[in-house]
């Protein structure tokens, strides 16, 4: 998949599974990669965890970021880059 933007990073995977199901529902081609990825605990202590990042390809991205938020689904979401 090229030209390909992250749209997503679930952290679990009954939230990889919601990601998924919202995907298919709007017939969008999409990739999934396990990778590593940073946070915080307690806002202190950098901490790497292994996610499932979603791909779909950049003219896509946009209306998938749309369809996530409006289901719900908000907390892995990855911002648009400007």
């Amino acid at each position: 998949m090229s030209d390909r933007t992250c749209i997503y990073i679930a952290s679990r995977l009954s939230e990889a599974k919601r990601v998924e199901e919202e995907l298919r529902r709007i017939a969008v081609d999409y990739a999934i990669e396990v990778a590593p990825y940073a946070t915080r605990i307690l806002g202190l202590f950098p901490t790497q965890y292994k996610g499932a990042m979603f791909y779909v390809y950049a003219g896509q991205a946009r209306i998938c970021r749309q369809t996530l938020h409006a289901a719900g689904i908000r907390k892995g979401l990855v911002e648009e880059e400007e």
